[in-house]
């Protein structure tokens, strides 16, 4: 089945105007589905369309409505949906719950896409050379949503908290019989009371890549035929990110939120300079630089002060060993998260040759030494015990100052402490009912703020 030329048309525009795009729209696999109405995008980075809406739609449109996909899986819309489900799911089923939240996610997509398209608008350079993605009118706009509350710069989950308080009479749209947040109410996503679908461009119906699983989705797996596995649209989202910082740094402008989705996505969530610092005031490994003095060594300036001895500036800098949790219970999302935190923990000590990683699921399957995240080859898939982990990492030689487990919090633990190193126990996954030894210090990755608005805004 040939794609339609008025899709290749629209991506191949889509990506000269956005080349850092070109990685993940190609990687999408396209999917006929006559009577969809709309275009949508699935998690596993499957791109649905009907053929009646490509006929209907203009170049033009179809380019915006790629580009509003685009933006929910660098955002990742499902995932932050998923999360913030649980706050709300005493009062919303999962259906209703995705389709408001579908609302809001586009909301808070098409706010950004108007502002870059009044930003380059206003940058006075002639129309060949401005790269426009107009969205188009029937898209969701944020200015018919202000009567409620729903402001500039809102994040989806603080557009979802306003919609769901105002439901089920929210006031009507200023000039309009209409009501705001009409299709929030609707079980059909933007269809209308008696059930006839219209199409509507990037305002609803987006697919799983926000949150959710429509009925015209094929499902995920690894066996899903032309889907792509949560690691492989992990690989490619990272590397998209990877490209538009690039592009930002050498060649031209990137809108805002581009650039902060892509931080986002290339960023560990743990302060690991912070974590390790709190962990190595008693280091004995020093080296020249920053913010403390040490009589081992002469200062510099000591030539300057005649007889007098000065003490010289110091860092300390710890040896560190790192076990990932390679077992069978570790998601591909869990072993993703596990390598964006490696990253974190190289550059907090700032890429030196000193961190050793093992591969550990009941056993150490790989003992390495690196110096970044590329080399890291990650073994295992059987049982679980990282207390296996532990002891072979404080058996290392020189003896590591610090180790820090990569889990999922699925294991048994060791009665005692490894002697002569600190342990650092990050859970990596969405398990509650896990514990961490005592004698350890415990990090749980903490969604960002990105869902955390429904707690700062409180309750319906």
């Amino acid at each position: 089945m040939s794609l339609p030329m008025e899709i290749s048309a629209a991506r191949l525009k889509l990506k000269s105007i956005r080349p850092y795009l070109g990685l993940l729209l190609f990687s999408m696999s396209e999917v006929e589905s006559p009577g969809l109405k709309t275009f949508g995008v699935d998690r596993w980075m499957r791109f649905y369309y009907d053929p009646e809406v490509v006929k209907k739609w203009s170049i033009d449109e179809i380019v915006g409505a790629l580009y509003h996909e685009c933006c929910h899986l660098l955002r990742r819309h499902h995932r932050r949906s998923e999360l913030l489900f649980s706050s709300y799911s005493d009062k919303f089923d999962k259906g209703a719950f995705h389709r408001l939240s579908n609302q809001a996610e586009d909301l808070e997509i098409n706010d950004d896409i108007t502002k870059e398209y009044a930003a380059i608008k206003e940058s006075g350079l002639p129309d060949r050379h401005k790269g426009f993605i107009k969205l188009p009118k029937e898209a969701l706009k944020v200015t018919d949503y202000q009567i409620l509350g729903v402001k500039d710069g809102m994040l989806f989950e603080e557009i979802f908290h306003i919609l769901a308080r105002r439901r089920p009479q929210p006031p009507p749209i200023a000039g309009s019989t209409k009501r705001a947040g009409q299709i929030a109410e609707n079980d059909n996503h933007g269809a209308s009371r008696d059930g006839a679908q219209e199409a509507a461009p990037a305002s609803g119906r987006c697919g799983s890549c926000a949150g959710g699983e429509f009925e015209w989705e094929r499902g995920g797996g690894s066996n899903t035929e032309s889907g792509l596995t949560e690691t492989e649209v992990d690989i490619v989202l990272r590397r998209t990110a990877k490209e538009i910082i690039s592009y930002a740094k050498s060649i031209g402008s990137v809108p805002e939120h581009m650039l902060r989705s892509a931080n986002l996505i290339l960023e560990p969530q743990i302060s690991w300079h912070r974590q390790l610092t709190s962990c190595i005031r008693n280091s004995v490994a020093v080296a020249s630089g920053y913010f403390d003095y040490s009589w081992r060594k002469n200062s510099r300036r000591h030539d300057q002060w005649d007889r007098i001895l000065m003490p010289a500036l110091v860092a300390p800098v710890p040896n560190v060993a790192i076990v990932c949790d390679t077992s069978g219970s570790m998601s591909e999302c869990d072993l993703s998260a596990v390598m964006g935190e490696i990253k974190g923990i190289l550059r907090a000590i700032g890429y030196r040759d000193r961190v050793a990683v093992l591969s550990c699921d009941s056993d150490v399957h790989v003992v390495q030494r690196v110096f970044t995240e590329t080399q890291v080859n990650l073994v295992g898939g059987g049982g679980t015990d990282m207390g296996a982990g532990i002891a072979a990492a404080s058996k290392l030689r020189p003896a590591p100052d610090i180790i820090v487990v990569l889990t999922d919090g699925l294991t048994p633990w060791p009665p005692e402490p490894p002697p002569r190193s600190k342990v650092i126990v990050c859970i990596v996954s969405d398990h509650e009912d896990v514990s961490c030894p005592q004698w350890a210090t415990s990090i749980r990755i903490k969604p960002t703020r990105l869902a955390s608005a429904q707690e700062e805004l409180g309750p319906i």
